[in-house]
């Protein structure tokens, strides 16, 4: 009787202990796959950190781009106002420059002489 008490022991035992290595094998595994989503997280955080730093630099380019392009028509037509008013650019037009503080009257657009 007490061999097979010990026999029935030992397969506890051996169940028990293989039991307890395949929890800990699931656990280990476990462990790994999320060591390993870290490790991709911050990865892909850092690729992204670097995409806005890229798309920031690219938007950066481009605002200052267009604001000289703005500041150079800008300057081109106030140099060009001030010719004009001065009446020292040719612009093949008989008209003298008016002063900026008249009141010019309007035009008529071609089509409207007979509405008028």
């Amino acid at each position: 009787m007490t061999n097979v008490f010990n026999d029935k022991l030992a397969e506890i035992g051996k169940v028990y202990v293989e039991q307890n290595n395949q929890v800990c094998n699931e656990i280990d595994g476990s462990v790994d796959a999320v060591t390993h989503a870290n490790e991709q997280r911050d990865i892909a955080r850092k690729l992204a950190k670097a995409k806005r730093d890229e798309a920031d630099q690219i938007e950066a380019t481009a605002e200052r781009e267009y604001q000289t392009a703005l500041t150079t028509a800008t300057t081109a037509l106030i140099s060009v106002r001030q010719q004009l008013a001065a009446g020292q650019m040719v612009t093949g037009s008989t008209a003298t420059p008016q002063p900026r503080n008249t009141k010019a009257k309007p035009k008529l657009i071609v089509g409207e002489e007979d509405a008028a």
